[in-house]
């Protein structure tokens, strides 16, 4: 397995060391809450569990862990290949405007339409891609 960003698994190291500097946090708020408190600790804090307390640590730390593992992008049985490709990328604008609507000389703008998007030189295309494009207001204002 490869890493594309390998980087991010140096963070790893500092779990350990969070997870210390956690604890020892832990203990001196414990030594100090007794400390004012004596044996009167456990009767002032509601709602304190040091089970909940090791569930929410473990779960915070595996959630660090599992995102740094993310971010450093673990790839395996991938190969990069070059691929060449031939072919023609093909826009169409189609002016669906009132103006299109005009009486013209025929044919008319509109019927020219539906002639020339006809799909003989869609299928004459080889391998590439195309697209429509629909313009909601006209491309170009008066001034």
């Amino acid at each position: 397995m490869q890493f594309a960003a390998g980087f991010w698994l140096f963070g790893l190291l500092g779990l350990p060391l969070l997870w210390l500097a956690m604890r020892f946090a832990d203990r001196r708020v414990d030594r100090r809450a007794h400390s004012l408190l004596g044996d009167l600790v456990g009767a002032h804090r509601e709602g304190w569990n040091p089970r909940v307390r090791s569930w929410r640590r473990f779960l915070f730390f595996s959630t660090i862990f599992w995102l740094l593992v993310a971010l450093a992008r673990p790839q395996w049985g991938a190969s990069e290949v070059t691929v060449t490709q031939r072919g023609r990328d093909i826009v169409v604008a189609l002016d669906i405007s009132n103006s299109m609507l005009a009486e013209d000389e025929p044919p008319t703008r509109s019927n020219g339409r539906k002639r020339s998007s006809g799909s003989s030189w869609l299928s004459s295309s080889t391998a590439g891609s195309v697209s429509c494009f629909l313009p909601a207001r006209p491309l170009c204002s008066a001034l």
